[in-house]
């Protein structure tokens, strides 16, 4: 036996402990395959050599005893044996554990051609709870494939090819929902294959050589995750089940059975993902069966095709397609295509030097027969249609010759033009998206061209971030894709590294750490960081060093240190928080917000209906009895203002749940948009708390996954019960809205859970026709007076000529005319026929009354006027008394005239 004693020597002092023990019924697993299928002294083989029993187990003549899964040296004789001083040697070949689980249990076991002979289903394995893998090829088991294949819920492989299995496959196998790959050719299995077995997520489906009878399942041929089917050599019979999708295929092989009904059309979707995607397809054996019809078209759209056959079938013909370059390495036209009742159309297909059809027979349609015998040919760009030779139209081509029809464009190429012989490769970046295309578009992100002009997926360790690459790029180092079709690089996990093109990353050993990207380095010592490879200083302020980082990391969100050589940042306690990284010290949250829990990252504002007065609040203070805080981040509450009554409101009462961090100012923003655009008048949206799923148990709805929580009060004046035909269109505005945003959604839906209303104190205005002033309840205005809109604090008397009869009066009526209302404005009175009333109040009265005065009034002054034209005046005196007054005491009778004057004698003589 071949050993590597490496002694450890522990020196522990002499009390013993147990290293990695195995539970006792799997040991008892291994036991029995070592006693009961090998015999007492077998010839030597790596499972002989290795597994040491000791002298425990009756009738083995072994090595001393080791430990399955280490290779300890085990004393006693004991599988699970405390020990001193340790001794390694080899594990026991073929056996691999998981040390993590307690005890430690099998997952693998791999004993291929180990001269194994017993019946199978002797052996209990299903005591292996967690076996993952378990091939047991070419050795000499019988009996039935046994039933306790089904209670192996853990099992992913199973290989027994080559052995002497019997019977049919059990049904309890469809139980095993892990199995990916059954590999069981080369026994003698007999009966059905069940359409069951379409339950198992298989990859690998491996029967060949076995007795099967019967059709192949539906289901078989409709597998997204076959990659590897081989059913060939049994007794399998029908036709093959339509329609098939098998999108992962690389082998299939169906060769030696006797199943009949025509060939597949066309083999362009097999082994195709994606309409854009390569073909994985490598081969296609269905040769030794009863197919007629004509070979599939399209075989040079499987550029990864590596063997094709259909030789020796009933009736297979028609005319060969074009090959594609993998298919002619090794390429035989007898073994793809011979059959003694095959007839195949020329010409045949061109092939290159030095593959040839050599004597391969074929014959020529007679339509094309020239007149010397010779089989014509159409030109380039034309195509046998109903014997005679026709333009291909765009987006199809023809080499010319013996060809039945034109043939549509592959993808991947294209015909911008008719009456062409071939289709043009796209350009580099570029494909065409369906056949017949007539120009290419670029190639999606993720995915580059390749030389027959299609779009294949990056492989992994590469990447493609824009529509068109002309090639993928390797991973910068510090990063991997270990996926195809990759968009962008993933970073390496903590302490690991990579080198540029990496497919996965490669941890640092146990005593060292990742520095940089492609570099570890030897892990410092607890609080203290690598500055350089060769220089180790103590972590400033604001940063720390569990001894697992190469450098001081910054304290994270929610953190923060104010200690230099700090192994730890503490978790911000209750009241303060830290949104940023590498802080000293953590803030306290304002007044108007708390935190109410440690580690906190961001200090939330109070809900409505609560304040908090001082900075540094772990909760909010609800309002007293009689005060409101009608917004979020109130720092007091406030008295009901006048005109208005506190009520109990009950808003809607939201959770919405996004998987992927999404910025707050975010969520805050575009909400009440949202519910706009869903036809949702929200007057405000209150963001009254947010989770971070991640800290949230498995217990919780969401808990443990990538997503925040978001618990929101709409005030709306929509009812929590109408608002739920909203909340569909909310949603979907809601994503929207943030991919605008910029934020980057997963692709998980978001989630939205309507929650018990949120109630709240507001102060409500009093409705018209009432007012408040310190009031419980809005009162009514009483008879005489009204208050005309919302949130008064007194009511205003009816103005004049108007009236308000009952109390509530949301405006005063006016009185009809020739009433008035009376002092309370409860009424209206009939005015007077006339009135003396100065307030006019009755306007119409006073009118009246000044109708009837004032022509009376005109008559007696026309009257006086008149009267001495009338009656003349009796007191006035007589004419010749006037005349007597006015001429100075003479009348017209009485006036004195001067005497004539004389003329004396001497004026005469003079």
């Amino acid at each position: 036996m071949l050993a590597i004693a490496i002694t450890l020597l522990v020196c522990l002092t002499t009390t013993a402990f147990p290293i990695f023990p195995l539970a006792d019924e799997e040991f008892a697993v291994l036991t029995a395959i070592r006693r009961d299928c090998l015999p007492v002294n077998p010839p030597p083989s790596p499972l002989v050599d290795t597994w040491c029993f000791g002298s425990s187990v009756a009738g083995i003549s072994s090595c001393p005893p080791t430990h399955p899964c280490t290779g300890i040296h085990l004393t006693p004789d004991n599988a699970n044996a405390s020990i001193v001083n340790i001794t390694v040697n080899f594990p026991w070949w073929g056996v691999i554990c998981n040390a993590t689980t307690d005890p430690v249990s099998i997952v693998e076991l791999h004993l291929p051609s180990q001269g194994l002979n017993c019946p199978l289903d002797a052996l209990d394995m299903a005591a292996l709870t967690n076996l993952q893998v378990l091939r047991l090829p070419y050795n000499h088991l019988s009996g039935p494939v046994p039933a306790w294949i089904g209670a192996m819920t853990s099992l992913k492989v199973l290989e027994l090819t080559g052995n002497a299995l019997t019977g049919s496959l059990p049904p309890s196998i469809i139980d095993n929902v892990e199995l990916e790959e059954l590999s069981l050719g080369e026994n003698a299995i007999t009966g059905d294959l069940p359409n069951s077995i379409k339950v198992l997520p298989l990859r690998v489906l491996d029967l060949h050589g076995n007795n099967l009878s019967g059709s192949i399942p539906p289901p078989l041929m409709r597998s997204s995750a076959l990659v590897y089917l081989d059913l060939s050599e049994n007794g399998f019979a029908g036709p093959l089940p339509s329609p098939i999708r098998l999108p992962s295929l690389v082998v299939f092989d169906v060769s030696f059975n006797r199943l009949n009904g025509s060939l597949p059309a066309s083999l362009a979707t097999w082994g195709r993902g994606e309409s854009n995607a390569g073909s994985l397809l490598q081969v296609f054996d269905a040769s030794f069966n009863d197919f007629v019809g004509n070979v599939p078209r399209d075989l040079d759209l499987l550029d990864r095709l590596a063997t094709f056959s259909v030789q020796q079938n009933a009736d297979v013909g028609g005319v060969i397609p074009p090959l594609p370059p993998t298919l002619l390495v090794h390429f035989s036209p007898e073994d793809a295509f011979g059959g003694a009742n095959h007839s195949f159309t020329c010409p045949l297909p061109t092939l290159p030097s030095p593959a040839s059809w050599g004597t391969f027979p074929c014959a020529c349609p007679q339509a094309l027969t020239t007149p010397t015998g010779a089989c014509a040919a159409c030109a380039p760009g034309f195509a046998r249609i109903n014997g005679t030779c026709s333009k291909c139209p765009a987006g199809s081509s023809s080499p010319g010759g013996d060809v039945e029809g034109c043939t549509a464009c592959a993808e991947g190429t294209f015909a911008n033009a008719s009456g062409s012989s071939s289709c043009q490769l796209c350009p580099l970046g570029h494909t065409s998206s369906s056949a017949s295309a007539t120009s290419c578009s670029p190639c999606p992100p993720g995915t580059t061209s390749s030389p027959s002009g299609r779009c294949l997926s990056c492989e992994r360790g590469f990447f493609s971030t824009d529509a068109g690459s002309t090639a993928c790029n390797p991973c910068p180092a510090g990063t991997f894709a270990s996926s195809f079709r990759s968009v962008a690089c993933t970073p390496c996990p903590f302490a690991s590294i990579s080198n540029i093109g990496a497919v996965l990353c490669s941890p640092c050993g146990n005593s060292s750490t990742a520095f940089n990207a492609t570099t570890c380095v030897a892990r410092p010592r607890p609080g203290f960081g690598h500055d350089a490879f060769d220089a180790v200083a103590a972590c400033p302020r604001g940063s720390f060093n569990n001894g697992s980082f190469a450098q001081c990391q910054p304290c994270p969100n929610g953190t923060a240190s104010n200690l230099s050589e700090a192994t730890a940042c503490p978790e911000c306690p209750l009241g303060t928080f830290s949104d940023h990284v590498g802080q000293t010290t953590c803030t306290l949250a304002p007044p108007g917000a708390w935190v109410g829990h440690v580690g906190a990252e961001i200090a939330r504002m109070c809900p409505p209906g609560t304040y908090s007065a001082v900075a540094g609040a772990a909760a909010c203070v609800r309002c007293p009895n009689g005060s409101i805080a009608p917004s979020m981040g109130a720092v007091a509450c406030s008295g009901i203002p006048p005109g208005h009554v506190l009520q109990s409101a009950q808003w809607p009462h939201i959770l919405v749940t996004i998987f992927h961090t999404v910025d707050e100012r975010i969520v805050n923003e575009v909400a009440p948009q949202a519910f706009a655009l869903a036809r949702v008048q929200a007057t405000k949206v209150h963001l009254v708390r947010a989770f971070d799923n991640r800290r949230e148990s498995r217990d919780v709805l969401f808990g443990a996954t990538q997503s925040m929580s978001y618990e929101m009060a709409v005030e709306t004046a929509v009812s929590p019960l109408a608002i739920m035909e909203h909340l569909l269109d909310f949603l979907i505005y809601m994503d929207m809205l943030m991919v605008d945003k910029g934020a980057v959604l997963s692709t998980n839906a978001t989630h939205l859970e309507l929650l018990e209303p949120f109630a709240v104190d507001v102060a409500a205005p009093c409705a018209p026709g009432t007012y408040a002033n310190g009031s419980v309840a809005c009162i009514d205005c009483p008879a005489g007076t009204f208050s005309g809109r919302e949130g008064t604090a007194a009511c205003t008397k009816c103005p004049l000529k108007t009236r308000a009869a009952k109390p509530g009066a949301k405006k005063c009526r006016p009185c009809r005319a020739n009433y008035f209302a009376d002092a309370t404005s409860t009424k209206c009175i009939e005015c007077d026929l006339v009135s003396i009333d100065l307030s006019l109040l009755c306007a119409g009265a006073v009118v009246r009354l000044l109708c009837f005065v004032l022509p009376l009034l005109y008559a007696v002054w026309w009257y006086m006027a008149s009267r001495h034209w009338l009656h003349g005046d009796p007191l006035a005196a007589p004419p010749l008394m006037d005349s007597f007054r006015n001429n100075g005491g003479h009348t017209v009778n009485t006036r004195p005239f001067p005497p004539p004057e004389r003329i004396l004698p001497s004026e005469i003589a003079m």
